[in-house]
Parts: structure tokens; sequence; C-alpha cells
């Protein structure tokens, strides 16, 4: 580059109304040499800015992203409790059992559905800031529905306000644990996620000895307090590496909508959560449905969120040595299998218990593989605005999977069993998970062909292979190709 300076100088000091042409012609030369050494220059130094530390300050960043999961996904995953609670002491007039699934739907999507928004003021104020106001709702929404007494009441506050906490307290947090860790990504992510399992276990046992003992009321008021306190904690020492890595936080990114890749991933996560969510919030009330008392039934929850807490790190730990997306499509192929044979077989209290730990394990795997995903796809610049987009795909099937899973439940009364109420949504479930499978070896194939297509042998955390074209014929051709790296 000094040489380049150095020759355009020389050509400076020529004569400015010399008409010579061929003097003309290499200082333009000389010029765009230049300017090209400047741009390479300019991109050395952003790729350095990309180095990821992959530990240090890192695992203090798991651990407090452990704690997040523990109050969003895990507090949530508790409402099934609630859902069981609520079927059969009939505490609101006139809730039906699709009322009470439109509530849990809206504690999990409503917030999500205005995800990009929630990236854009991540950008505007910080995450802390964002993650604050998610706490603030959060607490509110629970103290207010623990006064509730109408059915539109507990609508709006366990059910909108509450996911609206959610999703401020938890979808600025997602991506810091990418900034951090490059080889050991999904662990990081599979340990960070684990804690909705730990949270899990602690509302469905908790809560329903509150219930018990003091009622839904003081439940509600308990959950709320816990979770501020919790998410104030985790605040205080997540950090983030926005400056570093360059992040984007646009609503909505043409680039992104433009790729195939993401879109196959919009397809896997959106067959995921259809069956997820009906697993999750039906796993109290079938074991109800199989004549055991609501308390088993809190037991049976806390084995789904207990199977969540010790094979989310091991399937990270594998998922980082074979690949995050191959591994994935074998785990949702194995929860499509539980749910054929197990589920739909299953007829004693110690069956639903060894499911649930199983199926509480392996169909969790999205939220401890998407931070790996997204920036494999998009790059890590654009993860925060990927995220955005597809949190309103999680969303909205979230709101209305809990009403597909009651939908298709079989009849049963607090007087009765009915062993056969949960046949249907088993068979359901499996089928999204066979589907989930599908897509994501699909999302393999095109992320392989991408490789095939590419000159570029940068990492993908950088995004340039986001406008690379990538034919569908390549993609299925590509199904059972091995990659050139880890996929």
């Amino acid at each position: 580059m000094k040489c380049v300076k150095s020759n355009l100088t020389r050509i400076n000091t020529l004569d400015l109304d010399n008409n010579n042409s061929n003097d003309h012609e290499v200082k333009e030369d000389l010029e765009q040499q230049l300017k090209n050494a400047k741009d390479n220059n300019d991109t050395n130094k952003k790729e350095e800015s990309f180095e990821v530390p992959d530990g240090g300050y890192g695992w203090v960043i798991v651990g407090a992203i452990f704690l997040i999961s523990v109050v969003t996904w895990g507090a949530n995953a508790g409402f099934a409790v609630y859902l069981a609670h609520y079927l059969s002491e009939d505490t609101f007039e006139g809730g039906t059992k699709i009322d009470y699934a439109v509530i849990g739907g809206l504690a999990f999507g409503s917030g999500l559905m205005i995800a990009p928004l929630i990236t854009y003021l991540n950008g505007l104020f910080g995450f802390k800031i964002t993650m604050l106001m998610g706490a603030l709702l959060g607490l509110t929404a629970m103290l207010l529905a623990s006064f509730a007494t109408k059915l539109w009441q507990l609508y709006l506050t366990q059910g909108v306000v509450q996911g609206f906490g959610l999703a401020f307290t938890y979808v600025p947090s997602m991506p810091i644990i990418s900034h951090y860790f490059k080889k050991k990504r999904t662990l990081a992510a599979g340990i960070a996620a684990s804690g909705s399992g730990l949270g899990g276990i602690f509302f469905a046992l908790v809560m329903d000895r509150i219930m018990r003992s003091k009622g839904v009321r003081w439940a509600l008021r308990s959950q709320g307090i816990i979770c501020f306190v919790l998410i104030i904690v985790s605040i205080s020492i997540l950090r983030d590496r926005r400056d570093r890595i360059q992040a984007e936080f646009r609503a909505i990114d043409r680039a992104i909508l433009c790729s195939k890749g993401f879109w196959i991933n919009t397809a896997w996560i959106t067959f995921v959560i259809l069956g997820y969510v009906v697993v999750q919030y039906a796993i109290s009330d079938f074991t109800r449905s199989l004549g055991y008392s609501a308390k088993q039934g809190s037991i049976n929850s806390a084995m789904v969120a207990l199977g969540a807490f010790v094979f989310r790190p091991l399937l990270g730990t594998l998922a980082d040595r074979f690949g995050t997306v191959t591994v994935g499509g074998i785990v949702y192929f194995l929860c499509c299998v539980l749910c054929y044979v197990m589920w739909v077989l299953c007829r004693n209290f110690a069956t639903s218990l060894f499911f649930s730990i199983l199926i509480g394990g392996l169909m969790g795997y999205i939220w401890g593989s998407l931070g790996t995903i997204v920036p494999r796809v998009v790059g890590l610049p654009k993860m925060g605005v990927a995220f955005g987009m597809h949190w309103i795909c999680i969303g909205s099937i979230g709101i209305i999977s809990p009403i597909i899973g009651l939908a298709l439940r079989g009849p049963v009364d607090e007087n009765s069993y009915n062993p056969a109420a949960y046949q249907n949504p088993a068979l359901y479930c499996g089928s999204m998970f066979l589907a989930t499978s599908f897509f994501l070896f699909l999302l393999r194939a095109f992320l392989i062909a991408r490789e095939l297509v590419s000159e570029n042998t940068t990492d993908s955390d950088f995004g340039r292979e986001l406008a690379v074209a990538v034919s569908w014929k390549l993609v299925f051709t590509s199904m059972f190709r091995r990659g050139k790296t880890k996929i």
C-alpha cells in the first residue's frame, strides 16, 4: 500500500495542464489501486473485530442467560400447572379449555409477535434498558393476574402482558452468547438453555405447592417477584460486544428475506413449535387423563423440565462435535418416534415419567441450537435482525398451538379418566417433529450446496455468503453429500 501511495504522489506532481493521455490513464489506475488497498485494509480490520474469545467472561454470560432462561421459558413451562388448575377447579366463570389454552398461547407468543420492534429498541436504548422493561412488565402481569376476577382480566394479564414481559426480557439476551463463543457455541447455548429446565422443575413443583396451601393468587404473586429479582441480577452482569461484531438492529432485512436458507430455517422452526408447545402444556393434563392426581401431573411437568436440564448441555456437546443441523435432524426424528410409539401407548404413571424425561430432553433442542444455526445462515452481524423475524413465526405459532392440542384432546372430566384422550395430540406432535427433522436435513443440504457454489472461504459468521445464489436442484442433490465443514 505504501508503494501505491508513493506512486500516486509521483503522478500528482505531473503538470495538470499536460494533455498526455497516457499519464492520465496511469494516474487513474493508481488511484483505483489506492482505493482497493484502503478497502482491503478496512475489510481486514472488520474481520479482526469478529474475533470471538470462546470463553473467559463468556462463561459469566452463560450463567446470566441461564438465569434468564429460568425465569422466561422455565416460568412459562410452569403454566401447565396453572392450566390443569383452571381446567379442574373452574376458577373463572364461563372459562373453557379453549380460553385457558389461548391464555397460555398468549403468554408464550404475544410479545414475540413484535420482536422486530424489540430488536429496534434494543439497538436504540441498549439491551439493559430493554430487558428492564421486560422485568417490569412480567412483574406487573403476575401481580395484576393475582387480583383478576374475570376471564378477560386473565387474558390481559397472565396472557398478553406476561407474553410481552417474556419477549422484552429474552429477545435482547438471545444473541449475546454468540458474541463470546465460536467453537463451543452450541455447548454454551445448551447450558444456558438448560436453565428453562431447572426453571420448569422449580415453578411446576413450588407453584403447585403454594397453590395447594395458599391458593392460586399467592402462587402468581410469588412467581412474579421471584422472576423480577432474578432478571435484575442477570442484567447487572450481562455485557454484549455489539460494537466489535458490527451488529445490525433493523426490523426487516431484504437480503435475509431473499435467502432460501432463511425460509428453510423458518419452516423447521414452525413445525417444531407446533409440536413443542402442545407437549409442554398438555403433559400435566395428560397425566390426569390416565386417572392420576393433580400433584402427579405437576411431577410429570417437572420431569419434562428435568429432561431439558440434563440433556441440553449433552446435546450441545454432540452438536459442536458432529454439526448442529445434523444432530438436530436426528434429535427431532427421535422425538417423532417417542410420540408415535411411547406417548400413544402410554397407560401408566411410570411410563409417562420416562416419556416426559426423554421428550423434555430432546424437543427443546431448538433453544440451544438457534444461536448457532442462525449465524451460520445469515451471518453474525445480521443475527439479531434474523432472530427478530423468526420470533414473529415462533410467537404466532406459539399462540395457536395450545388451542390445537386441546381441540384434538378427547373428553376428560374430574370424576373419570380417558387413557386414549391424548392419542390424537400424540400423533399430531409426532407428525410435526417428523416434518421438523425433514426441514433440518434440507437446511443441511442447503448449507452444503452453498459451500459448493461459494468461492468465498471466509467464516460464515461474516455473512458474506448470504448473497450466494443456490438453486433448489443443487439443494436437493446435496441431501446425501458430506459438507466441507461440520454442519
